[in-house]
Formats: C-alpha cells, sequence, structure tokens
C-alpha cells in the first residue's frame, strides 16, 4: 500500500531530486495525469451503452472535452505539494534559528551535552524525512553536523535512522555539496 501511495503522489521522484520547485512541478503532472486517466476512464465507462472496450479515437475525443478537468487538477495538486513544501521548509529553517538563538546563550559545557546533541540530530532526521537535506540552503550544514562524531553516534544508535541510512545520507550530500549529480 505505501508503494502504490508513493507512485500515485508522485513521492518517488524526491529519491533522486530535492524537495522544491522543480521536483513539486514533476509531482504535480504525475499526480494530474494519473488522476485525469482515472477520471476519463470512469467517465467513459460509466455512460449508457459503454463497452469495455479500449478506443484511441474515444479517449482522444474525450480528452477534447474534458481537458479542463486536467488543468483544475493539476491547480489544486500543486498547491497542495507547494504549501506542504513551503510548511516543511519554514519548521525546518525556524527550528535551525532556534538551534543557532540557543546555542549563542549557551556554555560549552551545554552545547556538548546530550540534549543539544539530540536536537541537532533531530534536526538532521526532520531534514531526511522532508526530503530537504540535500537542498542549496541545508545541504552544507547538515553534512557538517553528519560529520560530527557525537551527531553521529546518536543517529547511528537510532532504529529509524541506523548505520546504513547515516552512509546512504552522507554520501548523497557529499555528492551535492562536491557538486556531483545525485
Amino acid at each position: 500500500m505505501d508503494r502504490f501511495l508513493e507512485i500515485v503522489s508522485g513521492e518517488f521522484v524526491l529519491r533522486f531530486m530535492p524537495n522544491g520547485g522543480k521536483a513539486i512541478l514533476l509531482r504535480s503532472v504525475i499526480v494530474s495525469a494519473i488522476f485525469y486517466i482515472l477520471a476519463i476512464g470512469i467517465k467513459s465507462y460509466s455512460a449508457e451503452g459503454a463497452v469495455l472496450s479500449f478506443s484511441a479515437v474515444q479517449f482522444w475525443n474525450e480528452v477534447r472535452e474534458t481537458i479542463p478537468w486536467f488543468g483544475a487538477v493539476f491547480g489544486g495538486s500543486y498547491a497542495a505539494l507547494y504549501t506542504r513544501f513551503s510548511s516543511q521548509w519554514s519548521y525546518l529553517a525556524d527550528l535551525y534559528n532556534q538551534q543557532m538563538s540557543a546555542a549563542l546563550t549557551l556554555s560549552d559545557k551545554q552545547i556538548d551535552s546530550e540534549a543539544y546533541i539530540n536536537w541537532q540530530a533531530a534536526f538532521v532526521e526532520d531534514a531526511v524525512c522532508m526530503h530537504l537535506h540535500t537542498k542549496a540552503g541545508f545541504s552544507n550544514l547538515i553534512l557538517e553536523l553528519l560529520r560530527d562524531v557525537k551527531i553521529q553516534e546518536v543517529l547511528i544508535s537510532q532504529e529509524h535512522f541506523g548505520l546504513e541510512k547515516y552512509k546512504k545520507v552522507l554520501n548523497q550530500l557529499e555528492a551535492v555539496v562536491s557538486g556531483k549529480k545525485l
């Protein structure tokens, strides 16, 4: 079921590009195409006297009649995906700003505390979960955090992150920061 939802929502796109404008556009086209074709199929096969047989001529006639549907679905999916991305970006930027603000008021001992290290590891996890870790605004920072031995230990020790995911994310970020394509 998860795989199905990943395809229908276009989330698989985030495996090869960071969350952002291009990914949102591509995902919106994918989502729109899937739902538009599904809507045409339902309309065609639910019509009185419909025969369950594909006809390319009938398909293109349906497209001509219903093309505004695609625009409506595209607009809705783009707005939803962009709103979600914007919210995630704002959350992550705010979390980073909170950490930097806190760091200014903490002593070196407090910055080396388990609580602060865990907070930084949580920032990395959130960035990865939201597919924002390879975005230009975050990639260098997250790479630096991943190279911190204390943060590395926290991430590797967590069941839902672990060594394998740590290595994968580290390799992705090293490639992105060095200018290589993913």
